[in-house]
């Protein structure tokens, strides 16, 4: 089959589709771009009120989320791989509303469900997706004399952390890093990031998250220099007072023996 007769097959199937979608009047939700930990509602709608559904159905991943039989929704079991929290049938439209599972948000960031429909005009199927954005909650920082650090909650995909002193951005050759994960119970991953500066110690300092998947930063913090405090010098103060008295004795008995 040419390249050319693909192409007919494939407008021919969507033409297809499209009647036969349009002739049962069947809808779905639009896309829907979700943030970390979100509550998502799906409908699909049956525009014939009248007529009578065979069966309608929510599927993702080949496993049927919720179904309706001779026009009565079948309780089926939450599976939590899927996430289903609730199924609702209501004026010939099947609601589905869930939460993704940190396992989900890992490993895609976009997931498809599909809609099907059996009824007296025929049967028809209709899809959408959720996308699934990078979710991260907050950033914390923590401005410490040995340096400062940033922690990351709520990261969806892996990352590390860049140290920028004003527009600069640190070496091994300027500081020393440290870079610590620990999975999140709530959604996904947890970052941190430590920096000891090998010279100046004041900043400004800026962490910025690095994003492994999209190449780009997702969020930062900037430490001013006031922020930070500066390392303790009691030790070395106290020593130099021990050295002025311990002077001011000796001169003193030299002056009484003259």
């Amino acid at each position: 089959m040419g390249g050319k007769d693909v192409l007919v097959h494939l407008w021919v199937l969507s033409a297809a589709v499209q009647i036969s979608q349009a002739s049962t009047g069947m809808s779905v939700s639009p896309n829907v771009t979700a943030t970390c930990g979100q509550s998502i509602t799906l409908h699909c709608n049956v525009s014939s009120k009248r007529e009578p559904i065979f069966y309608l159905s929510w599927i993702k991943n080949n496993i049927t989320l919720c179904e309706v039989v001779q026009d009565h929704l079948v309780n089926k079991q939450p599976t939590s791989d899927v996430g289903v929290a609730k199924c609702r049938y209501a004026n010939k439209s099947l609601f589905v509303t869930f939460r993704q599972t940190p396992k989900e948000q890992q490993e895609r960031a976009l997931d498809e469900y599909i809609c099907k429909l059996r009824s007296y005009r025929g049967p028809a199927l209709n899809k959408t997706w959720v996308e699934l954005k990078e979710c991260i909650q907050r950033v914390d920082p923590n401005a410490r004399a040995e340096g400062p650090r940033c922690s990351f909650t709520g990261v969806r995909h892996d990352g590390d952390v860049h140290w920028y002193q004003e527009n600069t951005r640190l070496t091994e050759d300027d500081a020393v890093f440290e870079k610590k994960e620990n999975v999140d119970k709530e959604c996904c991953l947890t970052i941190i990031g430590s920096l000891k500066p090998k010279k100046d110690p004041t900043g400004p300092y800026t962490c910025f998250l690095w994003n492994s998947q999209s190449q780009n930063y997702t969020i930062s913090h900037t430490f001013q220099p006031e922020q930070i405090p500066k390392k303790s010098t009691s030790g070395s103060g106290m020593l130099h007072a021990r050295w002025s008295i311990g002077n001011c004795l000796i001169i003193s008995v030299l002056l009484m023996s003259l």
